[in-house]
């Protein structure tokens, strides 16, 4: 019958389209074999998709990734001092003391890169040196006037026909005012010196910062030259 024969081409047409479907559900391979499809990799759990575009944020970290770097090699270089009534001013890199000397011996070392830092290093190596020697001085000079005015020498007194101790003589006075003025002197000289040292921990640490800037600069200068030489 006319209707039992649409009925009967309509079921052979849908098995047709399901056997094709389900042959082309596997991609072939170049060794002739098929492989399962995303979809049905998808639908047993094994599909691992492609990593996806870049998340939103990630170019603003690798923007801010330099500038921490440079921040954190400063902070290792840069130098600072603390001041201790016992120690006194004590100069530390990085949070670690460094060794100085008490009259800038490893200044070289320490400030290199830094002109302006090394000649205020240089004028504290000068008031220290020269403020010391001083004051040991004056204080020695001090300390052999007492002495001398206490056993009553004649070099700084002067007695009498009894033996007696009557007057002072002028190599007291000498001794008592140059005394006190190179000691008096000297002390200022060794306090003046704390400035300059600070000074050049100053200098430097500017220096520092002007130097890593430049290298970073210099750096991005090559990378843009070599990509456009690419090119």
């Amino acid at each position: 019958m006319p209707g039992r024969d649409r009925v009967l081409s309509l079921a052979v047409f849908c098995a047709f389209a399901s056997a094709t479907s389900s042959s082309f559900a596997q991609d072939p391979t170049p060794d002739g074999t098929s492989q399962p499809t995303v979809a049905a990799l998808a639908s047993t759990g094994d599909f691992v998709p492609p990593p996806g575009p870049a998340v939103a944020g990630a170019s603003d970290a690798a923007r801010t990734e330099r500038p921490r770097s440079l921040l954190d090699e400063y902070r290792a270089r840069e130098l600072h001092t603390r001041f201790s009534f016992w120690t006194g001013q004590t100069l530390f890199r990085g949070g670690r003391p460094v060794d100085v000397g008490y009259f800038g011996g490893g200044s070289d070392e320490i400030f290199a890169g830094s002109p302006g830092a090394l000649d205020s290093m240089s004028t504290f190596q000068t008031l220290r040196i020269g403020g010391t020697t001083a004051y040991v001085v004056g204080l020695g000079l001090l300390v052999t006037d007492i002495v001398l005015l206490a056993t009553q020498s004649s070099a700084v007194v002067g007695k009498n026909s009894e033996g007696g101790a009557d007057s002072v003589k002028p190599l007291a006075w000498g001794l008592l005012v140059s005394g006190g003025v190179l000691g008096i002197g000297g002390g200022i000289a060794m306090q003046s010196a704390n400035g300059y040292l600070s000074d050049a921990v100053e200098q430097y640490n500017a220096d520092l910062a002007s130097r890593l800037k430049g290298e970073s600069a210099a750096r991005w200068r090559n990378v843009g030259v070599r990509f456009r030489g690419a090119f």
